[in-house]
């Protein structure tokens, strides 16, 4: 008999100790910040609408807190709330500078402005994510991302220009990302310093640790992908159309090879433990 209550008092136990966990995941986030930060009970905890950045339109000062409400958002993400940014379009730029810790999930979302990870550390973007302008990756370390789309409409970009493609830059490394399509990239002189659609590179160190399931480059009228990096995985690349450009205006890469005025589908240097099993 004794052995049988021993056995349901600690069933009890473990059973109670689980809800207790679960309960703890629940609420892992800074629940006073959140309450603080909350503008519209209408939508969803998490949503950044619940906050006061709405679809369509810029975004500014928190009507509460008075302080900008991406850095509010930022803040509420790092006590450990994924941000959710629900499908539409996003007259800003998503710049995320000296974070860590951070956890957004994208439905679809569309920015007019760049998305930048710049020295930042942990950062995981989950779902489908577009931009009009550019995405960097510059000293970033520890970056997740699934699903990235650049999209080639000068009237839908912030500046009216064309976009300037993907980068991963300098000492970025540990990065892994499901896929990465690019539609297109401007060339001028405001793009000197743009000389491909897909660029992984940096000067004197270089990007280490980079995986991509699929990069699809649809348009490039300059170099289709520049990768100068080490511990490069990539599944599968495809590069449709590029190298057409007349106005050849790129500025040499430091420490590189590359001819401005003879453009290639794909350029590869370094790349020391690289695999790429499909081109």
């Amino acid at each position: 008999m004794s052995k049988i209550l021993n056995f349901i008092l600690i069933t009890l136990l473990l059973v109670s100790c689980s809800t207790k966990t679960d309960k703890e995941i629940q609420v892992s986030y800074n629940q006073k910040l959140e309450k603080t930060l909350t503008v519209d009970t209408t939508f969803a905890i998490g949503d950044v609408r619940r906050y006061g950045l709405k679809i369509n339109k810029g975004v500014g000062n928190h009507p509460k807190t008075k302080g900008k409400i991406l850095d509010e958002l930022f803040k509420l993400s790092t006590s450990g709330l994924t941000i959710k940014f629900p499908k539409g379009y996003y007259k800003i730029s998503l710049i995320i500078k000296n974070k860590k810790n951070l956890s957004f999930d994208f439905d679809n979302a569309s920015f007019s402005g760049s998305i930048q990870l710049v020295d930042s550390d942990s950062i995981t973007l989950k779902g489908t994510i577009n931009s009009y302008s550019a995405f960097i990756i510059n000293n970033g370390k520890n970056i997740v991302l699934d699903d990235v789309n650049i999209l080639n409409n000068k009237e839908l970009n912030i500046s009216k220009i064309l976009p300037s493609g993907f980068q991963i830059l300098n000492k970025s490394e540990n990065i892994s990302i499901k896929t990465v399509a690019i539609s297109g990239v401007g060339v001028g002189e405001q793009f000197k310093y743009v000389p491909s659609a897909l660029k992984i590179y940096g000067f004197p160190k270089t990007p280490n640790n980079i995986t991509i399931n699929k990069v699809l480059i649809t348009d490039s009228p300059v170099n289709g992908a520049v990768i100068m990096a080490d511990n490069v995985n990539i599944k599968n690349i495809t590069i449709q159309k590029f190298g057409y450009a007349k106005n050849k205006t790129l500025k040499k890469l430091s420490n590189t090879n590359i001819d401005p005025n003879n453009f290639v589908g794909l350029w590869l240097a370094k790349n020391t433990n690289s695999v790429y099993n499909k081109i």
